[in-house]
């Protein structure tokens, strides 16, 4: 991708900005490039884009209507044999880099370090800067405050994303939160014993929600789905499972990808990999779109007379 954020910045005129000037020589190259191949530095963007096989669909943001009128005028992208002189001089084609010839941004700094000696570079798949603008995202905060946060450089942001994946309703550092927080700190959060809190908790929450009997207490979404699942089967005495939306890790969850790696594609995170998953799981857990009460009333139909293991079908008594 910076490879053609940079054919884009070729489309300016890079040798009027000062930190491509000592480059001047290699963007000479490249104008005598587009005169031999008679091609315009819009049409050899495009066409580099288009041609690469990683890429399936494409926006075209445009500045003016003259712009638009010349990618209009296109009618077929010229096919080249190799596009224009590359260099391979990590300081012009690695966007971030553009400073001073320095990494400037402290959040990539400690991104790249991060990514050495933390599996996947974090804890939470959905805070990895690569899901929103790679190399560019504010990875890391120093505070928080409401919905305001400031990033290790100190750069101020109104949150319009995740809110810390959802979980901060009350905004951050809630002053009634942070409070008791502190409270319970200074009486020493940590035991041999359980605290009594626990007790009050499961008393409000079924409370709140009559319809439950008991409560079962767990660290993350991923492992309460885990033990729903476990629940349930163990209640109903069959295996099958049939869930929507994007449920984390677990091995029950990724193992719908087993039979089609494309299964949870439609499920907030698509090409998720089930590699190091038991196969022994295949055919165990049917995924359908949320609010399609159809498409999960055909799924419990074709499935409710059948308990599928190691991914061949036999005939269940429990379904009756």
């Amino acid at each position: 991708m910076r490879s053609i954020f940079l054919q884009g910045k070729l489309l300016q005129n890079p040798k009027k900005l000062d930190y491509f000037k000592k480059w001047s020589t290699t963007f000479d190259d490249i104008d005598v490039w587009h005169k031999k191949n008679k091609i315009s530095k819009l049409e050899s963007c495009l066409g580099f884009i288009f041609n690469n096989k990683f890429i399936d669909k494409v926006i075209i943001g445009v500045d003016s209507l003259e712009e638009l009128k010349q990618i209009v005028k296109i009618k077929k992208l010229k096919k080249v044999k190799s596009y224009f002189p590359e260099s391979n001089d990590r300081e012009l084609i690695d966007s971030r880099l553009w400073k001073e010839g320095k990494l400037i941004d402290k959040n990539q700094l400690l991104w790249d370090r991060a990514k050495k000696t933390i599996l996947g570079g974090n804890m939470l798949f959905s805070k990895r800067p690569d899901l929103f603008v790679p190399n560019k995202w504010p990875t890391y905060f120093s505070r928080a405050k409401g919905c305001k946060i400031w990033d290790i450089t100190g750069k101020k942001f109104t949150d319009f994303s995740l809110m810390s994946v959802g979980t901060n309703i009350l905004g951050y550092g809630s002053s009634k939160v942070d409070n008791a927080v502190s409270k319970a700190i200074k009486n020493g959060n940590l035991s041999t014993l359980n605290c009594p809190e626990e007790v009050e908790l499961a008393e409000k929450l079924t409370e709140i929600h009559p319809w439950s009997d008991q409560v079962k207490f767990a660290r993350s979404g991923g492992e309460a789905s885990a033990i729903s699942i476990r629940i349930a089967r163990a209640a109903a005495g069959r295996d099958n499972v049939a869930f929507c939306g994007y449920h984390g890790w677990h091995d029950w969850y990724l193992s719908a990808n087993l039979g089609n790696n494309q299964n949870l594609n439609n499920h907030l995170l698509p090409g998720l990999n089930s590699k190091g998953v038991s196969k022994n799981l295949r055919n165990t857990v049917y995924p359908f779109n949320y609010n399609d009460f159809k498409s999960l009333e055909k799924l419990i139909d074709e499935k409710k007379n059948w308990n599928c293991k190691n991914g061949s079908k036999q005939k269940s008594n429990a379904s009756k």
